[in-house]
C-alpha cells in the first residue's frame, strides 16, 4: 500500500504489483536488464539493475509455428482472448517475434481484432512485475483481453 495515494493508484491491473515507491524511470540496458531508477528516502537519485523478460499475449501459440527464436510459454487462467503468455529471453527476440506474428496474422499490432497484444513501451513491462519479472511474481493475467467469441458472460 502507498500511504496518501489515491485509492486508484491502488490498482494492480493498471500499476503492477511492486509497491516500491518513488520510482522515476527506466532505461533498457543491453539486451535483458532493465535499469531503475528511484529517488532515496533522503531525495538522493539511486539506481540499480533488473532482469528484463519481455513478453507477449496471444489467443493461440500456434501463432508461433515456424518461429525459430526462444521462447517460454505460461497458460492464463479465464475466459479472456489473450490466452497464452510468452517469454523471450530479451527484447530484441520480443520485436522479431511480434515481425512473425504479424506476419502470419496480417494484423498490425494495434488492430482492434489482433489475436495478440504486445506492449512496446518497456515501461508497461517494469511496471508489471506480475508479467515478466520472473521469480517473485506476485499474480496472474486472468482473463486478460477482451471475451473469446463464444465464452460465458
Amino acid at each position: 500500500m502507498i500511504p496518501n495515494a489515491p485509492a486508484f493508484h491502488e490498482n494492480a491491473l493498471l500499476f503492477g504489483h511492486d509497491p516500491t515507491p518513488r520510482l522515476l524511470a527506466f532505461e533498457l540496458t543491453g539486451d535483458d536488464r532493465i535499469r531503475v531508477f528511484a529517488r532515496t528516502v533522503d531525495g538522493q537519485t539511486g539506481s540499480d539493475l533488473r532482469p528484463f523478460r519481455p513478453f507477449v499475449l496471444l489467443a493461440s501459440t500456434d501463432l508461433l509455428t515456424g518461429w525459430a527464436g526462444g521462447y517460454e510459454v505460461e497458460e492464463l487462467e479465464g475466459d479472456g482472448l489473450y490466452r497464452f503468455l510468452v517469454f523471450f529471453p530479451g527484447w530484441g527476440d520480443a520485436l522479431r517475434a511480434r515481425a512473425h506474428v504479424q506476419k502470419v496474422t496480417g494484423k498490425a499490432q494495434a488492430a482492434p481484432d489482433a489475436p495478440f497484444l504486445f506492449f512496446t513501451d518497456r515501461q508497461h513491462r517494469v511496471g508489471a512485475p506480475h508479467l515478466g519479472q520472473g521469480p517473485g511474481r506476485t499474480g496472474h493475467a486472468e482473463g486478460t483481453g477482451p471475451p473469446r467469441p463464444g465464452a460465458g458472460p
